[in-house]
């Protein structure tokens, strides 16, 4: 995974849970979240935590609610 792909890749679909990332490009979330970072640290994407919407029974994969989205 490089940057310009991941950028593109957020780009396109403007918010984006960390699962998907994950699978799209293969791989670990440390990875990925270090990509975002790049990104996040320039003002270009910002973290997103779902977990308020949920209700909070805990039964949700943690990566299903940690959600990324493009800044234009």
């Amino acid at each position: 995974m490089i940057l310009s792909d991941l950028k593109s890749y957020l780009s396109e679909r403007k918010c984006v849970p960390i699962a998907d990332l994950m699978h799209h490009f293969g791989a670990e979330p440390d990875t990925v979240r270090a990509m975002l970072d790049h990104f996040i640290t320039r003002g270009r994407v910002q973290r997103l935590d779902g977990g308020g919407a949920c209700g909070g029974c805990n039964k949700c994969d943690a990566f299903a609610l940690e959600f990324y989205t493009w800044v234009v």
